[in-house]
């Protein structure tokens, strides 16, 4: 028994001995796309999306707190003339929930030469103070998408799950967007003004553009190999024709969870007067991240 604990406490330390990072942003904004690039990188390993600010913890609280009445009553009632069962507190629920995490983290196996892990939950970005609070010193990779482009992907991966008449029309949920968006940037801003050393915010349209010299300057603030191996190696294992079943970009494919992969796909929906909607709205922000 002693032996299992100590292999898997050793297995958690070895996880949590490396540079965690948490990548963030809105939804549909290519976190996923920036995961599998960091991932690729021979120094680091990011896998799929943990969801466990949003998921995981909510429920874990859910059932301690369960256990915690259940425990409570018995020795209120069974035990009140001795001392009782001990009933967890918050110190006790901090340390479970950062070995879960641990142990998911060195679930990913990292191969030999990793150096930092990562994690990425889109929603992430709304849960800043939380992680930061968790795990000291951790970094944060926000990424940062023309809010137009978003919201016509979210609204095209809403198709996947629902029925057109249940769709909301793209203008209305361009405006819901737009809102959101804001606030995420802001966040993300607010966070980078408090910890400037542990921010790095890239745009999806410079890993588009130029994603060698994006990548590098994501790969700096990571503290791994910035050389040109390094970075082919990424954009390679990220292309988008192999998670797309040989699609290139452009060629949409609406079931797709790699749909089409393309910047400026907003301007294919004038219908919907996008432009004018998240102008209204986010203009500042618009302005400021060169999205005219």
């Amino acid at each position: 028994m002693m032996e299992l604990l100590d292999e898997q406490v050793a297995r958690i330390r070895a996880a949590f001995a490396k540079p965690l990072f948490f990548i963030a942003g809105t939804e549909r904004s290519g976190t996923t796309w920036l995961q599998l690039l960091m991932d690729s990188h021979p120094e680091i390993a990011c896998r799929g999306e943990g969801h466990l600010i949003d998921h995981l913890f909510p429920k874990l609280d859910e059932a301690l707190e369960g256990y915690r009445t259940a425990v409570g009553r018995f020795n209120q009632s069974y035990f009140k003339d001795t001392a009782g069962f001990p009933t967890l507190d918050g110190e006790h629920e901090m340390f479970l929930k950062r070995m879960i995490v641990g142990s998911l983290l060195a679930a990913y196996e990292p191969p030999d030469g990793c150096k930092v892990i990562g994690e990425k939950t889109p929603g992430n970005i709304r849960h800043l103070n939380v992680l930061n609070t968790m795990f000291p010193g951790c970094r944060f990779v926000f990424i940062v998408r023309d809010g137009r482009d978003v919201a016509v992907s979210l609204w095209h991966h809403g198709r996947q799950n629902k029925s057109g008449d249940d769709r909301p029309p793209l203008d209305d949920l361009t405006r819901r967007l737009a809102k959101s968006w804001c606030k995420d940037i802001k966040r993300a801003r607010d966070f980078a003004d408090d910890h400037p050393d542990r921010t790095c915010i890239v745009r999806y349209e410079d890993l588009h553009g130029n994603p060698q010299d994006a990548l590098r300057g994501i790969f700096e603030f990571l503290g791994v190999d910035t050389g040109a191996e390094a970075i082919e190696a990424s954009i390679a294992g990220a292309d988008f024709k192999k998670f797309s079943g040989g699609r290139s970009r452009g060629e949409e494919d609406k079931k797709s969870q790699f749909r089409k992969g393309i910047v400026g796909d907003w301007r294919n929906h004038d219908e919907a007067d996008i432009n004018a909607i998240f102008r209204d709205i986010a203009a500042d922000y618009m302005d400021e991240y060169d999205y005219r």
